[in-house]
């Protein structure tokens, strides 16, 4: 009897661990395309972080001038790594260059692999006045990919417990939590699962002619507008690295889709954002890799942003 459960328990352990290299295969596959300039798939450790723990990426700049009297007040930025640094140095990073032109304070408020669902979540946070005491605009800097982002609990291969969102009947957000939490949160067939959970409820929405990006966004719009009722929005669109490399690079052939639809567009501006496209801003392409890239391929480069800020600055009067 005890030789008949040692092997069941070792045939379990064995299927347990084919599961999860299955699992943590189909999830690197999801993620992003761009693994490196060979093709070749990316594999990290998994670890594990919570919604508090994304706050040290979070960044305060003062206005740099002291002789300067300041009478503008804050602006804070939203979005991913593009927002967090992208690997560039602090100081040539999109909210340095921001804090440089409009000698503002600048509130960044990126996050690494995230997406609008991030900015809302940190907008309905009962801090976030503490945190961001006054602010005039709110810019959230977009690229194509983050509308990939909605379909996994988790937006890298962390494990992160963070919470996501369905609409419910009345047509508004809710809180949805993983149906495993940790220890079995840490098992990439339950991530898997739950991805695919996901991913069939934004596909649903989709349907519905509801996308989640416009959701987040006018849900983001209303909450933020309830606590700083005279803030302006700028939704900025950064065309995504991937369409600055040679085309078998490329997870989207069609490089017209470069950038967000026309109608689109008109719904985020319906909303109440003011819509820019960055490369239109600035009045050229922005894919040149020497130039207007980073080493990595993917991240903006200090002159991208710097050349963006300057004009953002100049154009809204920031």
């Amino acid at each position: 009897m005890k030789k008949v459960l040692i092997i069941n328990i070792l045939l379990l352990i064995f299927f347990i661990v084919i599961c999860e290299i299955y699992s943590y295969r189909k999830i690197v596959e999801s993620f992003h395309p761009l693994h490196s300039k060979d093709g070749e798939l990316r594999y990290t450790i998994p670890s594990i972080y919570k919604y508090e723990d994304k706050k040290n990426t979070f960044y305060t700049l003062m206005p740099k001038h002291s002789d300067k009297v300041i009478y503008k007040r804050p602006i804070a930025v939203f979005g991913c790594s593009y927002v967090e640094g992208g690997g560039i140095p602090p100081n040539e990073i999109f909210i340095a260059q921001l804090n440089k032109y409009s000698n503002r304070i600048i509130f960044g408020r990126g996050r690494s692999d995230t997406s609008t669902d991030f900015m809302y979540r940190q907008l309905i946070d009962k801090n976030i006045k503490l945190e961001i005491p006054d602010v005039e605009y709110i810019i959230y800097v977009y690229l194509r990919y983050h509308g990939q982002r909605y379909q996994r609990y988790t937006s890298s291969l962390y494990s992160s417990p963070d919470l996501r969102y369905k609409v419910n009947k009345d047509r508004k957000l809710e809180e949805v939590k993983p149906f495993l939490t940790l220890p079995f949160y840490m098992l990439h067939t339950v991530k898997l699962i739950q991805n695919n959970i996901v991913a069939k409820r934004v596909e649903e929405e989709r349907k519905k002619g509801e996308p989640m990006l416009l959701k987040f966004l006018d849900s983001s719009y209303q909450v933020a507008k309830s606590k700083w009722p005279g803030v302006n929005f700028i939704f900025l669109e950064y065309p995504d690295g991937v369409y600055s490399l040679p085309s078998e690079y490329q997870y989207e052939k069609n490089l017209n889709m470069r950038n967000l639809p026309p109608d689109v567009i008109k719904n985020i501006e319906d909303i109440g954002f003011i819509y820019v496209n960055a490369e239109q801003l600035v009045g050229h392409e922005l894919r040149d890799l020497e130039k207007y890239r980073h080493t990595d391929l993917e991240h903006p480069s200090g002159k991208a942003w710097e050349e963006v800020a300057e004009a953002l600055v100049k154009k809204f009067n920031l």
